[in-house]
């Protein structure tokens, strides 16, 4: 079985997981609408994970409460499953939930599956590698501590998880080398108190995604980040991915 295959098999809903179930209807119908409007292509499992059939969110909220899954023409339904179990993928963080079903309807030519809406739903972001981009307007920094005859440096902080960041770096600033170690930083995201933290430069010298021309982006991982900070950067990144998915609504 290949990675992409075993990756797309439901997770176990074990206690481990807990803090990665989102329960709020409004974040709950984001996510759906998110799915829906980035076509991405879900996994729905009825019984074992031998029965399975590859699908669509064809419209959210078509009746108050209900969704629309796409049930095209080779699809084969089961015929005693009450339950679906339905992974996919929204920004490369895996979602899974169960829907019951509640019956066909025809939707803009299409037979569809009446489901309701998910009272939770598994949103499987690791702390270490969910990574969210920073918001322009009000983009973290991080300074660079001054250095021989290189002065103090503030850097716009492109991303951030609690594993690293990006550093959006312009002409001009430091230049880092996959491996540097720049040590007595502060980062300072908005909102909360700055962070002592030192950084190790992993992927340096890509395009930055900005229209800004000439910047770069260096990804660097925290060294020995102690936990409290990391509790401030978790708080940080929940924030934002709230908001964001706040603006999908």
């Amino acid at each position: 079985m290949g990675s992409a295959t075993r990756a797309r098999l439901p997770e176990s809903l074990e206690p481990g997981n807990d803090s990665f179930l989102v329960r709020g209807v409004a974040e709950i119908l984001a996510l759906l609408r998110g799915i829906r409007h980035a076509e991405s292509l879900v996994t729905a499992y009825a019984g074992g994970a031998g029965e399975f059939f590859a699908s669509t969110i064809l419209a959210v909220d078509a009746l108050p409460g209900e969704f629309l899954l796409e049930a095209g023409p080779g699809t084969v339904l089961p015929e005693t499953a009450q339950m679906l179990t339905v992974v996919t993928f929204l920004d490369n963080v895996k979602v899974q939930f169960e829907a019951a079903m509640l019956g066909t309807v025809g939707h803009e030519g299409q037979r569809a599956l009446r489901m309701r809406v998910p009272s939770r739903v598994l949103r499987l972001q690791r702390r270490e590698s969910f990574r969210v981009e920073t918001p322009p307007l009000r983009a973290p920094v991080c300074r660079i501590p001054a250095d021989g005859g290189r002065p103090e440096l503030e850097i716009r902080v492109a991303d951030v998880s609690c594993g690293g960041i990006a550093l959006a770096l312009a002409p001009g600033d430091v230049r880092l080398e996959p491996g540097d170690i720049l040590r007595g930083c502060l980062l300072e995201l908005p909102g909360l108190t700055p962070i002592a933290v030192s950084i190790e430069a992993r992927h340096a010298d890509r395009p930055a995604k900005t229209p800004v021309a000439g910047l770069r982006t260096c990804g660097c991982r925290f060294v020995d980040l102690p936990g409290p900070a990391e509790t401030q950067i978790q708080r940080y990144v929940s924030a934002v991915e709230r908001e964001r998915l706040r603006l999908r609504a």
